[in-house]
C-alpha cells in the first residue's frame, strides 16, 4: 500500500478528499464533544496531501502537528502548510507503528486519525498501531478516528461481488498529467479476513485526459467496521469509548472516541 501513495494515489488524493470530506463539519465536532481546553496539543496522524484536517483544527486554540507516513503526502502538503505558523508539520514520514520513535510518550492531549484513513493498513497491523497511538497521548487524552462503511446490503451482491455507482471527481491538473477526469468505483471481492470483521476493497481510479486516453487503476483497501476498531480499542488499553454518527446525508462516516485512562 506504501508504494501507491508514493505514485499516482498520492496525486489523486490531495483533490480527492478535499471535494468528499466535509472538514468543517469535522472541526466542529470534535470542538463540541471533546472540551479541549485552549492550548491543548492535538495530532493529526495521517494528514494526507491535502493537510487536513490540521488546517481546518488549526483555527481552534489548540496547538497543532500534522504528520504523515508517506514522504509524497507530506511534500504536498507541506505546499499548503507552509504559510500556516500554528501547524507543526513533521517533514519526516511517520508511520503509525514508529509513532514513539518520533513523539514522546504522553505528548498530546488529542490525536486524530481522520477520513478513514484507518483502513489504509493491513488487519494485522491495527492493533499495534491504536497501541502506538495510545503511547503518545497524555492521561486523560482523546483518540479520534472515523470509519467509513463501504459494505451494506444494497452494496453487496449474493456473490459478494458488486459495484457501487461511479463517483465523478471533475477535472483536476495533476501533476505530469495535467487536466484529468477523475473517476472512482469500490469493487468488493469475496476475500475476509478471518473474524469476517474486514472485507477487501478495490478503488478502481478511471483517469480521462484532455485527449479522450482513458486509463484505469486499481488499489486495495480493508473495510473496517466500527465494532471491529471499538474492540481494538478496548484490547489496547482504553477506558471510554463513545461512538458519534453524524447525521447528515453528504457526510458518510462514523466518528469513534476513546479515551486514555487517567
Amino acid at each position: 500500500m506504501q508504494a501507491y501513495w508514493e505514485g499516482l494515489l498520492g496525486d489523486i488524493y490531495p483533490v480527492w478528499y478535499l471535494k468528499l470530506y466535509r472538514w468543517d463539519r469535522y472541526t466542529s465536532l470534535l470542538a463540541r464533544e471533546l472540551k479541549l481546553p485552549p492550548g491543548s496539543k492535538v495530532l493529526d496522524c495521517a494528514c494526507g496531501g491535502c493537510g487536513e484536517p490540521a488546517l481546518t483544527l488549526s483555527k481552534l486554540p489548540w496547538k497543532i502537528t500534522a504528520s504523515d507516513g508517506s514522504s509524497k503526502m507530506l511534500a504536498t502538503a507541506l505546499q499548503r502548510l507552509k504559510d500556516y505558523h500554528n501547524v507543526d508539520l513533521v517533514e519526516k514520514p511517520t508511520p503509525w507503528s514508529q509513532l514513539t520513535a518520533q513523539f514522546d510518550k504522553g505528548t498530546f492531549d488529542c490525536v486524530v486519525c481522520a477520513a478513514n484513513s484507518i483502513s489504509h493498513i493491513q488487519p494485522l497491523e491495527l492493533t499495534q498501531s491504536l497501541g502506538q497511538m495510545m503511547e503518545i497521548l497524555k492521561p486523560g487524552g482523546w483518540l479520534v478516528i472515523d470509519v467509513k462503511k463501504f459494505i451494506d446490503g444494497k452494496e453487496v451482491s449474493k456473490d459478494g461481488q458488486s459495484t457501487r455507482s461511479m463517483l465523478d471527481f471533475g477535472y483536476f491538473n495533476l501533476p505530469d498529467r495535467g487536466n484529468t477526469r477523475i473517476f472512482t468505483d469500490n469493487l468488493y471481492p469475496k476475500s475476509v479476513n478471518p473474524d469476517n470483521s474486514r472485507r477487501e476493497v478495490l478503488i478502481k481510479v478511471t483517469l480521462i485526459a484532455e485527449d479522450g486516453k482513458c486509463e484505469d487503476y486499481v488499489f486495495n483497501f480493508w473495510s473496517i467496521e466500527e465494532s471491529s476498531v471499538v474492540r481494538s480499542l478496548k484490547a489496547v488499553g482504553f477506558s471510554d469509548t463513545r461512538v458519534v454518527n453524524p447525521k447528515s446525508e453528504d457526510w458518510k462516516y462514523t466518528v469513534i472516541m476513546s479515551q486514555k485512562a487517567f
